[in-house]
């Protein structure tokens, strides 16, 4: 799949790769520009091994990994990643401490514990921007499915982690969630102006335009009182 965003008055034409990985069929992306073959990756969610392949067949050269979040199933390939390709490790700041506590994480109590060996590199807030070569990544803190939970924004796509799914938003129930910041978190993803590609954490890619209209718990936000 392909979309073009714009860097300055240039526009480049970027591709996205997603592959579905893990017993929780965690979506990975692999954003990368055609012209210089620099890649990075959002969420190794399994299969380090899958994802250099990728990589690998591609041409594609690894500088960064972003988490949307540090559950568990969105990071379980990121050591190996890191190990294979010497790429920085990008996270929010509330969630770093989750990649070496496997109960934070979730995989304590859901699957075989899990911890990273690798520590964050740089800690993201809410407002940063990261380049990436010909384009930029832009920070949207977005809390309520944990307290350091992000959506990426590369031109016109977004990368909600497990804030807002096709027809459905995520839940609140682990550590660090909250059904308040969520419900923030949803207002403001809406409130952004135009309509941006929604590529989630899980599940099928939609758009903004779709889930304002369709997302019955946006609705709801919207709507309310």
């Amino acid at each position: 799949m392909k979309f073009y965003t714009k860097c300055g008055n240039v526009g480049q034409l970027m591709e996205i790769i997603n592959l579905s990985l893990g017993k929780l069929l965690t979506n990975c992306y692999i954003v990368f520009d055609e012209s210089t073959k620099d890649a990075i990756v959002i969420d190794p969610a399994d299969a380090s091994d899958k994802i250099i392949s990728v990589l690998q067949k591609n041409n594609l050269s690894l500088k960064k990994i972003f988490l949307t979040h540090g559950h568990y199933d969105h990071m379980l390939a990121l050591d190996g990643l890191a190990d294979a390709t010497g790429a920085k490790i990008y996270v929010h700041s509330e969630d770093a401490e989750m990649l070496s506590d496997s109960y934070k994480n979730c995989s304590a109590k859901m699957s075989k514990a899990f911890v990273c060996t690798h520590g964050p590199d740089y800690l993201l807030h809410d407002g940063d921007t990261v380049n990436c070569g010909s384009f930029n990544v832009d920070v949207l803190h977005t809390p309520g499915h944990s307290k350091g939970s992000v959506s990426y924004r590369i031109g016109n796509s977004l990368f909600t982690g497990d804030l807002l799914f096709y027809l459905m938003i995520g839940c609140c129930d682990l550590y660090g969630g909250s059904t308040d910041d969520m419900s923030t978190s949803l207002l403001e993803i809406c409130s952004l102006e135009g309509n941006y590609n929604i590529y989630p954490g899980h599940g099928r890619k939609t758009t903004l335009d779709f889930e304002r209209a369709r997302n019955i718990y946006i609705r709801h936000l919207k709507y309310k009182g």
